[in-house]
């Protein structure tokens, strides 16, 4: 079984510019119904608002089924040195029954935690590195070398000074 997008009883209502006083958002409005023979999805109905300047980020969405009708909100931390990220969601659910509707209403608050370097290593996780990754040291004799090549260098230098300072004796005078 495939995905209702892909499916015939899948389609696009309308897709419209939806203003606000800071953006252009674009509102997609879709409708899904399977006919009689298909089971998994029930039919639906409903919008869908993204985000172009942000990668076609996901705003807002409703949808509704025969019975149960959900609106959702995405709010994400505002644009600054850090990576933009979803903050929270915003989630309304309104649900039709015999005895009549009952309304729920929950926000999702989300916060990531920094994730240090070495995660993103097989050694974290208890594995040996491939051959040429993993953090490579210099041993400790290149940094000895490089040393002495520097105090020798230093060494010139100061000679070099020291007879370019000293005043030349005339010839003959010595």
């Amino acid at each position: 079984m495939g995905t209702p997008l892909e499916d015939s009883g899948f389609s696009v209502l309308g897709v419209t510019e939806e203003r606000q006083p800071t953006r252009a958002l674009v509102k997609v409005s879709l409708k899904y119904n399977p006919g009689k023979n298909k089971a998994g999805v029930p039919p639906f109905k409903g919008w869908v608002v993204y985000d172009p300047d942000h990668s076609w980020r996901l705003v807002e969405y409703s949808v509704d089924w025969n019975t149960v009708s959900r609106h959702a909100k995405f709010n994400y931390t505002p644009a600054g040195d850090e990576q933009e990220s979803i903050r929270s969601i915003s989630v309304d659910i309104e649900t039709t029954r015999p005895s009549g509707k009952v309304k729920t209403t929950g926000v999702f608050e989300i916060s990531f935690d920094p994730v240090p370097d070495d995660v993103f290593t097989l050694s974290h996780y208890g594995f040996r590195e491939p051959a040429g990754f993993g953090r490579k040291t210099v041993p400790w004799y290149i940094w000895f070398g490089v040393a002495g090549i520097l105090c020798i260098v230093a060494a010139i230098a100061f000679r070099w000074l020291r007879v370019k300072s000293q005043p030349k004796q005339p010839a003959g005078s010595g």
